[in-house]
């Protein structure tokens, strides 16, 4: 979705009251999105940056018709969450577990993390499972590991965004830069044609100054001729 489109879309669909069923659609859609762990000062300002995250991944009659049904996940997705949850009961978590299996539980479980390496993974499952044994130091190394990347990944994305941002601002201004310049490429064709018409009207009357000047030669210089005596 195109810049112009997308704030098309933001006013259309800008309501606080969707709110719930708006970041239900977004954990659903993105689950690592960054809107879907901060806290704004208002409602209104959450749904608003919600919206906007949404509508990268979502379209405007998407969000519409989850707004209707009131819920982002189907029967067949809160199934396979209740799946996901009794696989991971059994599952031993470490190193040289199945990435391919860890990454695809996190995601079915829509638990957030900024990067997708194996660590930060089995962190995370682990977490989520709750049997992380709190106040050791092998736990404690890991859990500041992942935050730090978190908070890397999380600075990334910010600045990938405000880069986007800043291009898109750009895009736009070049444009309408391109739209004026056509109109003065348009101004100046015309100029031309003007300019040329006078030229051929010039070329017209100069030839006729010529014809005129060729005609008064070829005249007889009367005036010139012997007076002859007219006295007898």
């Amino acid at each position: 979705m195109d810049l112009r489109k997308k704030k098309q879309a933001m006013q259309a669909l800008t309501d606080v009251k969707h709110l719930e069923a708006d970041q239900s659609l977004l954990k659903a859609k993105k689950s690592n999105s960054v809107v879907l762990k901060r806290k704004y000062p208002t409602s209104e300002r959450t749904q608003r940056e919600v919206l906007w995250d949404l509508l990268e991944v979502a379209s405007q009659e998407e969000i519409e018709n989850n707004r209707k049904d009131g819920n982002a996940v189907d029967k067949e997705e809160e199934q396979e969450v209740v799946n996901a949850k009794e696989e991971l009961k059994d599952l031993v978590l470490n190193k040289d577990t199945d990435y391919q299996q860890v990454k695809r539980l996190v995601k079915i479980l829509g638990i957030d993390t900024e990067n997708l390496k194996q660590k930060t993974l089995v962190f995370a499952l682990k977490e989520f499972r709750g049997d992380i044994v709190e106040n050791t130091t092998d736990n404690s190394e890991e859990l500041d590991t992942a935050k730090a990347e978190d908070e890397e990944a999380q600075a990334e994305t910010e600045e990938i965004k405000e880069d986007l941002s800043a291009t898109e601002t750009e895009l736009e201004e070049t444009q309408d830069e391109l739209e004026e310049a056509k109109g003065d490429l348009e101004e100046k064709e015309q100029e031309l044609e003007t300019t040329q018409e006078e030229l051929e009207e010039t070329r017209e009357q100069l030839e006729q100054t010529e014809a005129e000047l060729e005609a008064t030669k070829k005249k007889p210089e009367t005036n010139d001729l012997p007076q002859q005596n007219t006295q007898q």
